[in-house]
């Protein structure tokens, strides 16, 4: 989308949900997100902790809906239970801070709603006399979308917050255009009429194939060129970077245990004389990977520097390549052949048959090198605890909260991170719809947030955080379970 090669410095500040999923109203303040926090080195973390469905995995998924729509792409299927029931649509607001390397500073305010509408059933679609669907499918769409900013020059002239598209229905139809107001559409498209038709089909497409409008590459090569917005088209830029290269979601859809057996997805990434260069690799746990031959360093790279990292997490285990040369594919261009092998205390067996937590590290691993190294690498991942043993868990996280220059988001059951992690960096999910996230006050250094949570549950302190439950109604709902059995059998 860009004119040319952005190096992007942004964080997620803040996260506002409206009816989404389980959630009628929540709203989540990640650490360290302003400018100066990690224009300084701060490290954001935010830990998700909270009862089964109160909301861990909500937040996860949005931001997984957020990275869809920067990177132009349509939002998944599974996401079709994101408007709350009872509920005609959800919406999510994010904020984002950027800065560039002229000094510049934004504050990026992008909203949008979600709705299911059932997929509507044509004679067209019947010219080979197929039978219609029995069940009308459904899918998720995305409208009202709306992006403001603010900025800040390198001179410290802060602009106010304002519109840059506001693709609402309401203001569309009030401006006469594909989006408003009336003024700004002008200054950033023009009058022409022809353009503006290629707006309304880029805004229809948009919609009927669940991606945004705003960040169509329709609206980004229809903006003017003119100087004095260039700005504009550069924020849009930016934040279609982010999405595609900076904002990783790492869910149990991809990345649980049981389908990290045969293939293992990498983030790699490799930064040298400010180059910054990323990819995603699918590694063959058993059996033969191939790459492109210039790209076989890359990865070689990559892998290595995991491995090193993996070395002091599991003593004695190295993550290896094993070369099998250059062939030819069935596309007949020149690719390198390798394997991937574990080896532990000089024991060498293909990375299929290692524990399935060693599989799990290995895959979130590179991630975490990125976002300890990396400012602008927003990582989110969703039970972060899976196959990780507790003391390790907190040994990493640790590392992360102290020294990781980017941002990271995770959700876990272990409390093992309540006692290693200061009270900023945790987030509480509670019983309240209407207030689902909440943050606890630091504590004191002879007492632990451990403790506290626990003490919050039992007492009530605060928001309610867990729903009641009674260990001898679960044990005579145990009881009446194996005997109804009984009594049928």
């Amino acid at each position: 989308m860009a004119d040319k090669d952005y190096r992007i410095y942004a964080r997620i500040k803040t996260i506002e949900f409206i009816n989404f999923r389980n959630i009628e109203y929540g709203k989540v303040d990640f650490p360290n997100a302003r400018i100066e926090d990690f224009k300084c080195g701060s490290p954001s973390i935010l830990g998700l902790y909270g009862q089964n469905g109160s909301g861990k995995t909500s937040l996860i998924m949005a931001l997984s809906i957020l990275k869809d729509l920067l990177s132009g792409h349509s939002i998944e299927n599974n996401y079709l239970s994101s408007v709350r029931v009872g509920c005609d649509f959800a919406r999510l607001r994010f904020v984002i801070t950027l800065f560039d390397d002229f000094g510049v500073e934004y504050e990026a305010h992008y909203q949008f709603d979600l709705k299911t509408e059932v997929e509507n059933y044509s004679l067209d679609d019947n010219e080979f006399n197929i039978d219609p669907p029995q069940d009308k499918s459904e899918t998720l769409k995305v409208y009202n979308e709306i992006l403001r900013y603010r900025r800040t020059t390198a001179n410290g002239t802060e602009d106010p917050l304002q519109d840059i598209i506001d693709a609402s229905v309401d203001s569309s139809q009030k401006a006469g255009y594909s989006f408003g107001n009336k003024s700004k559409y002008e200054l950033l498209i023009g009058k022409d009429k022809e353009v503006e038709q290629k707006m309304r089909d880029a805004k229809a497409a948009s919609y009927a194939k669940s991606r945004s409008f705003i960040f169509s590459k329709d609206v980004y090569t229809s903006i003017n060129t003119n100087e004095s917005i260039a700005h504009y088209k550069e924020l849009i830029a930016a934040l279609h970077t982010f999405g595609m290269a900076y904002l990783h979601i790492i869910n149990t859809m991809n990345t649980g245990i049981n389908n990290l057996k045969n293939d293992i997805p990498l983030c790699i990434w490799s930064d040298k004389n400010g180059s910054l260069r990323i990819a995603y690799v699918l590694l063959k746990t058993m059996g033969a990977n191939q790459v492109p031959e210039d790209f076989y360093s890359f990865v070689t790279e990559a892998i290595n520097g995991l491995s090193g990292v993996l070395g002091t997490i599991v003593p004695g285990l190295s993550i290896e390549i094993k070369d099998n040369g250059l062939a030819s594919n069935e596309k007949n261009e020149t690719v390198h052949v390798f394997e991937i092998v574990s080896n532990r205390n000089g024991v060498s067996i293909p990375l299929k048959y290692e524990s399935d937590g060693i599989r799990r590290i290995v895959s979130i691993l590179s991630l975490l090198i990125a976002v300890y190294n990396q400012p602008s690498m927003t990582i989110a991942i969703d039970e972060m605890d899976s196959g990780i043993f507790e003391y390790l868990l907190g040994e990493i996280l640790q590392v992360l909260s102290e020294s990781a220059r980017g941002q990271l988001v995770f959700s876990s059951h272990n409390l093992r991170p309540l006692e290693v992690l200061p009270a900023k960096f945790l987030c509480f999910t509670t019983v309240n719809a209407n207030n689902r996230f909440i943050k606890m006050p630091d504590v004191s250094a002879n007492n632990n947030l451990r403790d506290k949570y626990f003490r919050n549950i039992i007492l009530g302190e605060t928001e309610e955080l867990y729903a009641p439950t009674d260990k001898y109604d679960i044990e005579l709902a145990f009881y009446q379970a194996g005997n109804d059995l009984d009594t049928k059998g």
